[in-house]
């Protein structure tokens, strides 16, 4: 994890990578639906990350 200010407070952001991923990537995609059209249009796996508050 790496922690980094965003004004408001300290983020931990974790990579998310495998099952995990896939399953949150799929439910990004369903609710926003131009991530899949950028899915299609580019050759590379799209980065999922997830920030949480840090102590």
């Amino acid at each position: 994890m790496r922690d980094v200010s965003y004004g408001h407070g300290r983020v931990g952001r974790h990579g998310r990578h495998g099952e995990e991923r896939e399953g949150i990537w799929a439910a990004q995609k369903v609710a926003f639906p131009g991530f899949a059209d950028y899915e299609r249009k580019t050759g590379r796996e799209i980065p999922v990350v997830v920030l949480e508050p840090a102590p």
